[in-house]
């Protein structure tokens, strides 16, 4: 097995290199052009059922790719159901966190602050601004957090928008593909119909024979009337005309010198 490895190797090698001498710096070209060419008849060799079939099963087997990205969609539909109830609750909070900055602003006047939260507390100026600025870094913190989720959201229902339109898009062309499929495969029965003789369904052909053996004989019987009938005017033996009777003689002699008593004549 190694040795015949080395073989094709060397063999290769040495065919290049041959190629090289040959050609120079246009062996690439040559290879290029070498490899399409048998690549073409290769192609071309290949019956046109079986492309038809397997291209065919080709465009079945979209199917496959076509389940998986939906199983993408699908899931990406999920995410963007979370992230909608996400976002819901953030822009509730957001609300809740600026009515309470609000309302703790209306409190502050410079001067001690009381609250009332169950048990009422005294708060100093500078313990209510400290509040309200953690509370507004808080609210803003969450603001940007709100945004960056809609921005999120409305990118993803995008991308999944654009993802029913391709899959919509796939499936046109898919049908497209198969009934260019089932016309080429028309196409190349009515090319093999038009080829073909086409046979009477209907076998006459006994009765073509009776037919031919009666004009045969219809022939045959007009030749023989028509040898006959030159035999006959040629062929056939002179008659001799039988010699009048006697009595058929005296008869014409008495009509045309007048009748005449008997009497012995010596001749």
């Amino acid at each position: 097995m190694c040795s015949f490895i080395k073989k094709t190797v060397v063999g290769s090698i040495l065919g290049v290199a041959a190629l090289s001498l040959i050609f120079g710096t246009a062996t690439p070209s040559y290879l290029r052009a070498l490899l399409s060419s048998a690549r073409d008849n290769v192609k071309a060799s290949v019956p046109i059922e079986f492309e038809i079939n397997r291209l065919r099963q080709e465009i079945l087997n979209l199917d496959d790719m076509m389940r998986t990205q939906i199983s993408v969609v699908v899931g990406e539909e999920q995410v963007v159901g979370e992230l909608k109830e996400q976002l819901a609750a953030n822009r509730d909070r957001l609300d809740r966190e600026a009515q309470a900055i609000q309302a703790l602003r209306k409190t502050f006047s410079g001067s001690d602050v009381k609250l009332t939260s169950g048990t009422p507390a005294s708060f100093s100026p500078d313990e209510v601004a400290r509040e309200l600025e953690r509370r507004f870094s808080q609210f803003e913190r969450l603001e940007r957090i709100v945004a960056q989720q809609e921005q999120t959201l409305a990118r993803r229902q995008d991308l999944i928008a654009r993802s029913y339109e391709q899959l919509q898009n796939f499936k046109v062309k898919k049908q497209e593909l198969l009934s260019r499929i089932e016309s080429v495969e028309a196409q190349l029965k009515a090319n093999r119909a038009a080829a073909e003789p086409v046979a009477n369904p209907v076998d006459s052909s006994a009765l073509t024979a009776i037919e031919t053996s009666i004009r045969d004989l219809e022939k045959r019987v007009e030749r023989q009337a028509r040898e006959q009938e030159v035999i006959n005017q040629y062929v056939a033996p002179a008659t001799v005309e039988p010699r009048p009777a006697f009595n058929d003689v005296l008869k014409r002699l008495d009509d045309r010198f007048g009748k005449v008593e008997s009497s012995s004549t010596d001749l």
